[in-house]
């Protein structure tokens, strides 16, 4: 439903014309695929880990669940794309090496099985065996979650008849719970038996899971089309619970990094269960999206299987010329203390990092990280135990082409960092201190009130203020290729309308092997200016990226520096001034010397001029 925009839209009839749907999903899919490509950013690379090689014979490992399967984005107020575009970066790395070349494991995460009736029984004791399945749903509350200040409950299911029974009435005993259908590919190779939208079904299952070995297990709830919950009981007593939300066409999965092969959203309960003992499992779903099949399974991961998993990754480390390990960042909230907020990767994604690695190197083979993550990664527990670190973030729905094209080096990595990286949980804005955080978040008798003192001292201005060191600037990335700058000429010259303004000309030279893109920077040096008004000590101006060099290649880049960028807002200025556009504001000239600095990043500013700005 789509509103058309004249003269720039044009209203596509889905079922009448498939050949210019068929259009415009080739031209949707060559922008994502440009902008991931060139977004991607290369923070590490030694040894010669990247490229990958699209010649020879070495081989590569791709290790974890985000290199098996797609992390497209994650959902929320924003589209995870077209399923139909989407190949892991494992499909992607096979159709440029060769699966000759190739291997693949996920590690320790997410895959695992519906678990079978052997090990599911109707009552606490006794030897039958299932799930008792009864109509409609006692209602949950949902699991909460924090994002932007907000509290949502997802999985939140209302008490809920199903038309022509009574709650609670039974319905069958099924001999799992493993009801699916097929996307792209079915589940084990068999068509799947969902639960057909037309039913509106709601449904609560009962059954007793025998654990057959002692350990860490997954309990997982797998849902699409419906919401629901599972929680488990040891005896009286709850252990946990997980919910799923309304996953709707495959593509809106909240609880999990990806969804199952059949586009299911997986809910996980991490448990320590005792071989021979039974635990009591409660499952409800009840049927959310029109015209979508419920699909509801009941799975996990047993200790056997984990180390299972996690063996084959071992092997495949050991036993390939370089291991691309795929490692995603979970999203959350700061918690209510200081403690409680970290940039790391989880526990487990650091873990496999490490332990692949170790395996990797003992064997003499390189070994790559991939990142997809939506912010900044403290990387000070494992940066120094890999060659080489490649930021994606979540690329869309080409993004495992995209991944793969920058690991080969069919693209040059270009991307720049558009925020500072700490190298310590404990070196940000928030935790540098005890006093630093209880100014930030203070409480009142109304709630919580947050407090920005920072002024302009955000991001990179900020560590420079305070002289930490971060692990990657602003403005970072690295290339295939190497550049340099010179020949740094500055000209007064203010646009129209402007009083003061600069044109900055200098000139990048690809002095590497391989034709790459340049993001040249332009910063501001600090101004002088009246007591209490903040001027940052190096503050980004302009940009430009110098597209496509060749080896030895030169071009000439001007930047203007605008009247704008030359300015401050004048807080102790009490009356707005008036302009000639009849714009109004604060803003003023900061008149005095002035330093124009041009370079790579934030933190590597390699050529300088000084001007006075009248």
């Amino acid at each position: 439903m789509a509103k058309e925009e004249a003269g720039r839209t044009e209203i596509i009839p889905v079922v009448a014309d498939l050949e210019a749907l068929s259009a415009q999903r080739a031209e949707s899919d060559a922008a994502v695929q440009k902008i991931a490509e060139e977004g991607g950013v290369l923070l590490k690379n030694e040894n010669n880990a990247l490229p990958l090689s699209a010649e020879g014979n070495d081989t590569v490992a791709v290790i974890g669940v985000t290199g098996m399967s797609l992390a497209s984005g994650i959902g929320g107020e924003r589209s995870y794309g077209t399923i139909a575009s989407m190949t892991s970066p494992y499909e992607a790395l096979v159709d440029l090496l060769g699966e000759d070349r190739v291997t693949g494991e996920v590690y320790n995460d997410i895959i695992d099985e519906a678990i079978p009736e052997d090990y599911l029984f109707t009552a606490a004791d006794g030897d039958a065996h299932g799930a008792v399945r009864s109509y409609g749903t006692a209602g949950s509350e949902g699991t909460p979650i924090v994002m932007q200040g907000q509290t949502f409950y997802f999985g939140a299911v209302d008490p809920r008849e199903m038309e022509g029974h009574e709650m609670g009435e039974y319905a069958a005993t099924d001999a799992t719970i493993a009801f699916t259908t097929g996307t792209k590919n079915y589940r084990n190779g068999k068509r799947g038996n969902a639960f057909p939208a037309a039913e509106n079904s709601a449904y609560t299952w009962d059954t007793w899971v025998e654990a057959p070995e002692d350990g860490a297990y997954s309990l997982i709830y797998e849902s699409m089309g419906g919401s629901g919950s599972m929680t488990v009981y040891d005896g009286e007593e709850e252990m946990g619970n997980v919910s799923g939300p309304n996953a709707n066409q495959g593509t809106q999965y909240y609880s999990s990094i990806v969804p199952t092969e059949t586009g299911m959203n997986v809910a996980s309960l991490d448990v320590e269960l005792t071989a021979g003992k039974r635990y009591h499992v409660v499952i409800t779903c009840a049927q959310e999206v029109a015209n979508k099949d419920m699909q509801v399974q009941l799975a996990w991961i047993t200790p056997s299987m984990k180390a299972d998993n996690e063996a084959r990754a071992l092997k495949a480390a050991a036993g390939n010329d370089t291991v691309v390990v795929f490692a995603y960042a979970k999203v959350s909230d700061p918690g209510m203390d200081r403690q409680s907020t970290s940039l790391k990767l989880d526990a487990a994604q650091q873990e496999m990092i490490l332990k692949v690695a170790e395996a990797a190197h003992a064997a003499g083979n390189k070994v790559v990280v991939v990142l997809n993550n939506d912010s900044a990664v403290v990387m000070e527990d494992w940066i120094d135990a890999v060659d080489a670190i490649l930021e994606m973030y979540y690329p869309g729905q080409r993004g495992g082409v995209a991944t793969a094209n920058l690991l080969t080096g069919a693209v040059n990595p270009c991307g720049k960092l558009a925020f500072t990286i700490p190298k310590k949980d404990e070196e940000t804005i928030l935790t540098i201190s005890d006093e630093a955080w209880a100014d930030w978040l203070t409480e009142d008798e109304g709630g919580n009130t947050t407090n920005f003192r920072e002024g302009i001292m955000t991001g990179y201005r900020w560590y420079d203020a305070n002289g930490i060191e971060p692990q990657f600037d602003f403005g970072y990335g690295l290339s295939y290729t190497t550049f340099e700058y010179s020949d740094l000429a500055v000209t007064f010259a203010p646009a129209a309308n402007e009083t003061a303004g600069f044109d900055v000309t200098f000139t990048v030279t690809n002095t590497g092997d391989v034709t790459g893109s340049e993001v040249a920077q332009l910063y501001l040096g600090e101004a002088q200016l009246p007591e209490g008004l903040q001027s940052a000590k190096v503050q980004l101006a302009g940009y430009e990226k110098v597209r496509d060099l060749v080896p030895c290649e030169s071009r000439e880049v001007t930047l203007h520096v605008s009247e704008r960028a030359l300015s401050y807002w004048n807080a102790n200025q009490e009356e707005l001034t008036e302009r000639e556009d009849g714009t109004k504001g604060k803003w003023t000239v900061a008149t005095g010397a002035r330093t124009i600095y041009v370079g790579a990043a934030s933190d590597d500013l390699i050529l300088s001029a000084e001007v006075e700005v009248g």
